[in-house]
């Protein structure tokens, strides 16, 4: 079974089995001004999963910690189904403007 922990690199590939779990991992030191976002192509419009503190309810699977010493982001996605594939971003909320730290492309495999 294929389960990956993949910390932020500009463009990162992801692989998980149906069924296990897979972690991404942003490095910043934004602490609660991170915004992570899904991207799929059904429907095509963009999903925000976490908002500073908050998980978006429709999505009881996932869940963020955000280590206080440090400011890392990392979102945890538990019995990952092909639904979840797409693209996803790890983006840092300014006052004026988002910065975007991370992208990541999740592939899920298998039924």
């Amino acid at each position: 079974m294929v389960a990956d922990t993949v910390i932020s690199g500009k463009n990162s590939d992801v692989r998980a089995d149906v069924n296990s779990s897979v972690t991404l991992t942003c490095v910043t030191t934004a602490r609660d001004n991170v915004r992570w976002t899904l991207y799929r192509e059904i429907p095509p419009a963009p999903v925000t999963l976490f908002n500073g503190f908050k998980v978006n309810p429709k999505f009881p699977r996932i869940r963020v910690k955000i280590d206080e010493d440090t400011g890392h982001s990392e979102m945890m996605i538990r019995n990952v189904h092909s639904k979840d594939s797409g693209n996803y971003s790890c983006k840092v909320i300014g006052s004026n403007t988002d910065h975007v730290v991370s992208y990541f492309t999740l592939t899920v495999i298998g039924q």
